[in-house]
């Protein structure tokens, strides 16, 4: 079963996304997006690959070719890396248009709130000796990765490269104090509040986070006690 913390982006856990998804895909920007696809893009698609997909569910396509660049095998016969690269970018494009393009980001922010929680959670627990676990370990797809990348204000409009990863470090500093560095792809990454640039006070992380945590997302994403998704562990009862 998939763990939905890390799927808050999908309707089955947070239904509100049904109403992003259909305010970003009629908004003039994807509009043009998507009737670029369908009287071109759509047809070299199917009559190359033999597949016929729409624009939104297009990046399925994507996700499968950037999969064999990366490994390094042949593309199907007909696919060039000039079709391959257009291809990608509408891949990308709907792989974060509901984080980007929501009003205020609010996709974003829905989407990485019980992550978020759990981050503050899982170090206050370790701060306080209450919890013997030293680390982690979240798998999730790109998808995944934008949504808590623009939680963080830190996306750069590209996705995410194969096997990216998003680290949170917390450091003891002694005297009772404690930091945090933020680290994607290896690289740190500054958050806004953060008065350090790579080992940030841990209580202006904290604030940070607080600040994008969605209060009340049961509320917030029409959560009601028979949804599809709560049987597979998203969201237990508040």
């Amino acid at each position: 079963e998939y763990d939905l913390t890390l799927r808050g982006y999908d309707p089955l856990a947070c239904p509100y996304f049904k109403e992003i998804n259909k305010y970003v895909e009629k908004i003039g920007f994807s509009q043009q997006k998507a009737f670029k696809y369908e009287n071109g893009l759509r047809h070299i698609i199917k009559n190359t690959l033999g597949t016929d997909v729409d624009y939104f569910e297009a990046w399925s396509i994507g996700d499968t070719l950037y999969s064999d660049w990366f490994h390094g095998y042949d593309f199907p016969p007909g696919i060039t890396m000039d079709l391959f690269w257009e291809i990608m970018d509408n891949t990308n494009y709907t792989n974060y248009y509901q984080f980007t393009q929501s009003p205020d980001m609010y996709g974003a922010r829905l989407a990485s709130t019980k992550f978020f929680e759990d981050i503050i959670n899982n170090f206050e627990a370790a701060m306080a000796g209450t919890s013997p676990v030293k680390f982690y370990f979240y798998s999730s797809h790109d998808t995944t990765l934008n949504g808590f990348l623009n939680g963080l204000e830190q996306f750069n409009y590209q996705n995410p490269p194969f096997a990216s990863t998003l680290f949170f470090e917390l450091y003891d500093e002694g005297n009772g104090g404690h930091t945090v560095r933020t680290l994607y792809n290896d690289q740190p990454l500054q958050l806004k509040g953060c008065t350090q640039p790579v080992y940030c006070d841990y209580h202006e992380f904290k604030a940070f986070l607080q600040s994008r945590i969605v209060p009340n997302i049961y509320k917030m994403c029409n959560v009601t006690y028979d949804y599809p998704g709560k049987q597979r562990g998203f969201l237990s009862d508040p």
